[in-house]
């Protein structure tokens, strides 16, 4: 049935009009600051590549994270310079991820703050990765290679040197805390955030990792022994020297029961030579 409502008269009804939305702007500024955080900043992750020249040697490492970058240039021995001689890791304050990586030991005896850039583009690589899960998390590294790929001196006036820092392929760090901060030794020590950092290591191609014998590390060397079964050419040792640190390196070596013998002969030899 129809009903014509021509003549019908209906109250005045109270109209609901929404606020009109005002869009945010893009970039926020605050006085006194020259910085604009922007709404959308990048949030990716810290990497690494390693760039080339048109002969195909590498040429540098660069570092990006959250949308900005820079290029770590390689010397003349093709070695990274991770640090200034002060301690700062180069690159992190251009790219603000100086919270994550410093060193725990500057230049003490000589210079040994060079790596090879495959060694670099893997720290930095593994810390992105761990970074994922540790947001807090703050690494230190220590000694590495002289800028011509020695293995650093052990004291001031010796001809002794670390045995495995040769050629920029190996580095030494603190272990991590249930806090998520380095120290020297293991005091509340974190197994698993332990085992988490050397197994993105082991992902980036790192093939050696040396632990303490303090029985605070037994369940980290028996979870880092079962690595093994996957990677079929990585080591794993203990050492009574590496309780308040930690080696990692790209090359695997071998320990006999008087020093470490360098399974690659010829890094021995560059590494001689170089003396």
């Amino acid at each position: 049935m129809y009903y014509q409502e021509e003549d019908a008269c209906y109250p005045e009804e109270e109209m609901y009009y929404p606020e009109e939305e005002t869009a945010l702007p893009e970039e926020v500024c605050y006085e006194g600051e020259e910085v604009c955080y922007d709404d959308d900043q990048d949030t990716s992750p810290l990497t690494a590549t390693i760039e080339k020249d048109t002969a195909g040697n590498p040429s540098g490492v660069r570092v990006e994270y959250q949308g900005k970058q820079v290029v770590l240039p390689v010397n003349s021995d093709g070695l990274v310079e991770m640090q200034d001689g002060s301690g700062n890791v180069k690159g992190a304050g251009d790219l603000s991820f100086g919270k994550f990586l410093k060193t725990y030991k500057p230049d003490d005896v000589e210079e040994d703050r060079y790596m090879n850039p495959q060694t670099a583009a893997g720290l930095i690589n593994a810390l992105g990765s761990f970074l994922q899960s540790h947001p807090q998390a703050e690494i230190l590294t220590g000694d590495a290679s002289t800028g011509k790929g020695n293995s650093p001196r052990l004291a001031k006036g010796s001809d002794t040197r670390h045995e495995t820092h040769y050629d920029g392929s190996a580095f030494d760090g603190r272990y991590l805390d249930k806090y998520g901060k380095s120290n020297q030794g293991p005091v509340n020590f974190d197994t698993d955030a332990n085992f988490e950092l050397f197994h993105a290591h082991v992902q980036q191609g790192f093939r050696f990792v040396v632990v303490g014998t303090n029985k605070m590390f037994n369940s980290l060397y028996t979870k880092l022994k079962e690595l093994k079964k996957t990677y079929k050419d990585l080591g794993v040792i203990r050492d009574g020297g590496h309780n308040d640190h930690f080696h990692l390196g790209i090359k695997r070596v071998v320990k006999s029961q008087t020093s470490f013998k360098i399974i690659a002969i010829t890094h021995v030899w560059n590494n001689i030579k170089n003396l």
